[in-house]
């Protein structure tokens, strides 16, 4: 069922400007399989942008969206 995924979007290779707001990224996006665990978000992330976790730390920071739309 596609209820047990969700859809992340990803930015990524930007800045903060003055006032603290992430500009200048690239967006990329990833369907996650929500009964995963935080191994698993970790893996799909950086499977998704080429990241090698052997030299490179990997920090997420997230914010939820809930689309009221979609909410029957």
């Amino acid at each position: 069922m596609m209820d047990d995924f969700l859809s992340i979007l990803i930015k990524h290779g930007g800045r903060s400007n003055p006032l603290g707001k992430y500009i200048d990224f690239q967006m990329e996006g990833i369907i996650y399989e929500s009964s995963s665990l935080y191994s698993g978000l970790i893996s799909a992330n950086t499977s998704q942008l080429k990241i090698d976790i052997n030299i490179n730390d990997v920090e997420i920071k997230y914010i939820v969206v809930i689309d009221v739309h979609l909410i029957l």
